[in-house]
C-alpha cells in the first residue's frame, strides 16, 4: 500500500526547477496550511535534517504577519494539509507571482480546484493525494534529490492539467542542457562516449563518471561501466568515489584559502609559527607558500605505516628487491612485499574500542594518537633541498596548520564552512559514517597492507593511518559535488546566493604560479612548454587550474572558456600495482581534447 501511495505522487509542473532544490540557496521557508503543526511536522522534519528551512503555520487571523515574514524569502514551499484553503488564496497568488513557489497538495485534488489562480502561477505543483507521514517524507526526499516520481493524472484537473499529465523526477538522471545553448557542438562532444567505453575495454578502469559544465550549465554528464569488472553494480549519478589527491584542493586548499581570506596567516609565514612541533628543527623555516608550491624539501613519500607493523613478524623484512618464498607479492618493479606479517598491538587492534577507535579497514583499528606519531615522523624525515618535489607530506602539514588555526578538526571545519551550506550532500571524509557501502565505489580488491577490499576506506596509506582524515587524501565525493566546488572557484568565490571566498583570494590562488615548476598555489596547472608532460591536453590554455588523484580522478577549471571538466574513476581496482592504463592511453586528456574541439568558433 505504501509503494502504491508513493507511486501516485505526481509532479504536475516544475517551471523554476525547484525539484530538486538547489541547497546552496538560502532563505527557503515552508508555509504549512494545516489544522495543527503536528500534522505537518513529518514534511518539515525530513527537509530540516538536510538543510536549514524556516517554518510557518498559516493562520487566517495573522495573514499580514505571514506575508511580512515571507516577503524577503528567496522561495516558498506551501504544504496544503487542509481543504479549507480559500482564505489563503489571495496571499498565495500574490506570493506565486512574486517568487518561486512550490505548491504541495497532501490531500484530494479538489483542494487545488479551489485555488486555480494559485495553481496557475505557482512554479511547481505536486499532487501527493495523502498526508500520511511516509508520503510527507517521500515528497521531502523528492525536493532533496533522494526519491523518484513518475505519477500521472488519471483525470483532468479543472482545465489546468489534462489526464496523463505529470513529470518524471529521477535523481539518477539529472537535467542536462543543450551544448549548442552555450556554443558547443553536441555531436562532437558525444565522442567522449567512445573514449570512456574504450577505457573500460583497455582495463583502464571498471567504470567512470564524466561531467562537463560550460557557463555553469551541465552540457555533458554520463556514467559508464560498473564498480568492478564483474559488472554487478553500475556506476550511478550519486556513486561516491575516493578522490585521492583531489582532496588536496577540494578539502585542504579550500580551508587554507578561507583562513588566508580571513587574515589568519600570510603566504610567507613560517608554518612552525602555527605547528609548534616544527620549531627548532630543520623544518622551522618552511613557509606556507613552500608547502603549496611543493618546494619545502620534504620527500615525495614516507612509509608512516611501518611504525605500526611488527617487523619481527616479517622474515627478511617487509620488502625485498627480489621475490622469495616470504616475499611473493609484487608491488612495483624490484619491490616485493612480505606475504604474511602482524601489526604491533601497541598501535593496532582487530576489534574497535575506546583505545582503538580509528577504523582503517573492515577489521583494523588504530590507536587514536597514531596520527600524532605520524606528525612526529614528518619532523624527523630528512629534507632534500628546496627544488620542486611533489609530496603528500606538504599537505599533511597544511592540515595540521588548518586545525591549529581553526581550533577544530579539518573535516568538521570544512563541513560547517563549505560542504553543508553549499549543499554538497555527497562529500565526506570517513563516508561509511554517512552512506551505505553499496553507494561507494571500491578502490582496491585486496589491499596488501590492510587485507581485503577497500570500499569506503581511503586507498592512500598515509591518509588511512591518519585515521581517514588527512590533508593529502581521504575525501569521497561525486562528480556533481566536485563540479560545484569548481564552479565556486570559477565564479570567484560565490556559490548559490552566498560568497564563500573573496574575489581577490580566488584570483591569487588560481593564477599565481611558481617560477620553478608548473605548479600554482596548491593547484596543478598545464605544462604549456612541455605538453608531453602536461596533465592537460595541449589545447588547454595556461589559465587552467585543477588537480588529479591517484585513484583516477581529476578536475580542471578553464576561466578563459568558462569550462569545468570532472572525471572520476577507480582505475586502481582491482590492484594499484597493475599498469596505469588511464595515463598510458591518455583517456582524460583525449576527453579534454574533444571538449575543446566541440567549442563552436
Amino acid at each position: 500500500q505504501q509503494e502504491l501511495s508513493k507511486a501516485a505522487v505526481t509532479v504536475l509542473k516544475d517551471s523554476s526547477s525547484l525539484v530538486p532544490l538547489d541547497l546552496s540557496v538560502s532563505g527557503t521557508v515552508l508555509l504549512s496550511v494545516s489544522p495543527s503543526l503536528s500534522e505537518a511536522y513529518p514534511f518539515y522534519h525530513q527537509l530540516k535534517q538536510t538543510f536549514p528551512v524556516g517554518w510557518l503555520h498559516a493562520n487566517v487571523d495573522s495573514l499580514d504577519a505571514v506575508e511580512a515574514r515571507l516577503r524577503p524569502t528567496q522561495r516558498v514551499l506551501v504544504a496544503l494539509h487542509s481543504d479549507k484553503v480559500e482564505p489563503y488564496a489571495a496571499l498565495l497568488e500574490k506570493l506565486a507571482k512574486d517568487k518561486p513557489l512550490a505548491l504541495i497538495c497532501f490531500g484530494d485534488m479538489k483542494m487545488l480546484e479551489k485555488i486555480p489562480e494559485v495553481v496557475r502561477h505557482a512554479s511547481t505543483v505536486i499532487l501527493a493525494h495523502s498526508d500520511e507521514k511516509f508520503v510527507q517524507r517521500y515528497v521531502a526526499d523528492l525536493f532533496l534529490d533522494n526519491a523518484y516520481a513518475d505519477g500521472r493524472l488519471s483525470i483532468p484537473l479543472s482545465g489546468l492539467f489534462k489526464a496523463g499529465d505529470g513529470l518524471t523526477v529521477d535523481p539518477e538522471a539529472p537535467r542536462q542542457y543543450s551544448p549548442e545553448d552555450v556554443g558547443m557542438n553536441a555531436s562532437i562532444l558525444s565522442q567522449i562516449d567512445s573514449i570512456a567505453e574504450e577505457g573500460i575495454r583497455l582495463k583502464a578502469y571498471p567504470g567512470c563518471h564524466v561531467m562537463i559544465l560550460r557557463e555553469g550549465l551541465p552540457v555533458y554528464n554520463k556514467c559508464f561501466g560498473s564498480y568492478t569488472y564483474e559488472g554487478k553494480e553500475p556506476v550511478k549519478e550519486n556513486s561516491l568515489y575516493d578522490l585521492a589527491s583531489l582532496t588536496k584542493v577540494t578539502a585542504t586548499l579550500l580551508a587554507v584559502m578561507k583562513l588566508y581570506d580571513e587574515g589568519k596567516f600570510g603566504l610567507t609565514d613560517r608554518v612552525a609559527d602555527y605547528v609548534p612541533i616544527l620549531k627548532k628543527t630543520d623544518k622551522a623555516r618552511i613557509t606556507v607558500q613552500d608547502l603549496l608550491f611543493h618546494e619545502s624539501g620534504l620527500p615525495a613519500y614516507w612509509p608512516f605505516y611501518e611504525e605500526a607493523v611488527d617487523m619481527k613478524s616479517c622474515k627478511g623484512g617487509l620488502f625485498r628487491k627480489k621475490p622469495d618464498k616470504n616475499h611473493t607479492l609484487k608491488l612495483a618493479e624490484n619491490v616485493y612485499a612480505c606475504n604474511d606479517f602482524r601489526y604491533n598491538p601497541e598501535w593496532v587492534s582487530h576489534v574497535p574500542s575506546a583505545e582503538y577507535p580509528l577504523q582503517v579497514a573492515d577489521s583494523l583499528f588504530l590507536r587514536s594518537d597514531f596520527s600524532k606519531n605520524m606528525v612526529e615522523q614528518i619532523v624527523k624525515v630528512p629534507l632534500k633541498g628546496k627544488s620542486y618535489r611533489y609530496s603528500c607530506l606538504n599537505f599533511m602539514l597544511l592540515k595540521e596548520m588548518v586545525e591549529k588555526i581553526a581550533g577544530m578538526p579539518m573535516d568538521v571545519y570544512l563541513d560547517s564552512v563549505f560542504y553543508a551550506p553549499m549543499g554538497l550532500r555527497h562529500t565526506a571524509f570517513l563516508p561509511l559514517r554517512k552512506f551505505p557501502k553499496e553507494q561507494i565505489v571500491p578502490s582496491v580488491e585486496t589491499d596488501f597492507l590492510r587485507g581485503g577490499k577497500l570500499q569506503g576506506f581511503v586507498q592512500d596509506e598515509a591518509a588511512a593511518f591518519m585515521g581517514g582524515v588527512s590533508g593529502n587524501a581521504g575525501l569521497f565525493s561525486t562528480t556533481q559535488d566536485v563540479a560545484r566546488i569548481a564552479q565556486m572557484w570559477l565564479d570567484k568565490g560565490i556559490c548559490g546566493d552566498r560568497r564563500y571566498l573573496s574575489r581577490a583570494t580566488c584570483e591569487l590562488f588560481t593564477t599565481l604560479k611558481s617560477r620553478d615548476s608548473r605548479r600554482g598555489l596548491g593547484f596543478d596547472k598545464p605544462d604549456t612548454e612541455h605538453t608531453d608532460n602536461s596533465p592537460c591536453t595541449p589545447e588547454a590554455p595556461a589559465s587552467v587550474f585543477g588537480h588529479t588523484g591517484f585513484t583516477g580522478t581529476c578536475v580542471w577549471i578553464d576561466p578563459d572558456n568558462e569550462l569545468i571538466f570532472v572525471f572520476l574513476s577507480n582505475r586502481t581496482y582491482p590492484s594499484v600495482y597493475e599498469p596505469n592504463n588511464l595515463v598510458r592511453y591518455n583517456i582524460r586528456t583525449r576527453m579534454q581534447q574533444v571538449m575543446y574541439q566541440s567549442i563552436l568558433h
